[in-house]
């Protein structure tokens, strides 16, 4: 569990996900998405590239991504762990 990020970390995902908009088509830019890694695993990112566009309401299904962003300003060495 985390705490919900801070303004330092809001202003770099918008900054982030509005670059990648600049670079491909809507459908395959998500902000703050959460991945379906199987077995009951679902993971949270700030901002993904899909490989196809997704339709529906659930998770994005891992094999459908092709870049995940994390955003750690303070959150690292966590991240990484």
């Amino acid at each position: 569990r985390m705490p919900p990020p801070g303004n330092a970390h809001r202003l770099l995902q918008v900054a982030i996900v509005s670059r990648l908009l600049g670079l491909f088509a809507e459908p395959f830019v998500c902000g703050e998405v959460g991945i379906d890694l199987g077995d009951d695993t679902i993971v949270a990112c700030d901002a993904a590239i899909l490989r196809h566009r997704v339709d529906g309401d659930g998770m994005i299904p891992a094999d459908a991504v092709a870049l995940v962003v994390e955003i750690a300003v303070s959150t690292r060495d966590r991240d990484l762990g």
